[in-house]
């Protein structure tokens, strides 16, 4: 599935990377846990110190873009809601990728279907918001990234 966006931008939905991309963005909970890898890693640290880190922890909220070098994390779920997704927190994550896409002067995205991915919502839906967004100028293509 492909279409435009706007004038300068292209949108190509596919599991598989059609191009090379400048940013990517994630699909992700309040608390980071759907990002995490089930890679078992050693530990360094005491275990003292691992209980208070996880004690101090605060949610991330709800439309927030946690940013993490080329990449964002678009907090769009909170499983302490009956219904963890929010498309609220959708258009809230894209509003400000714009910005951060406008500064940044990107010109390739790769977005996980915030609200599809994990298949809480029709792919369609998210496909639909996508192609709702006024992108900036800058910005020639984007991948949304769907589930394979």
């Amino acid at each position: 599935m492909s279409g435009s966006v706007n004038r300068l931008t292209d949108v190509l939905v596919s599991p598989d990377q059609p191009f090379e991309v400048e940013f990517k963005v994630f699909e992700e909970d309040t608390f980071l846990v759907m990002s995490a890898s089930n890679h078992i890693r050693a530990i360094r640290e005491p275990l003292q110190e691992l209980q208070a880190q996880a004690a101090d922890q605060s949610p991330l909220p709800l439309g927030e873009l946690a940013l993490r070098g080329n990449a964002a994390f678009a907090v769009v779920h909170d499983f302490d809601r009956a219904v963890p997704f929010s498309e609220a927190a959708a258009q809230d994550c894209l509003a400000d990728l714009c910005g951060l896409i406008e500064t940044g002067e990107i010109a390739s995205l790769a977005i996980q279907a915030l609200g599809a991915f994990h298949r809480a919502e029709p792919l369609e839906d998210s496909v639909r918001r996508i192609h709702e967004v006024n992108w900036p100028d800058c910005l020639a293509r984007i991948w949304v990234i769907t589930p394979k």
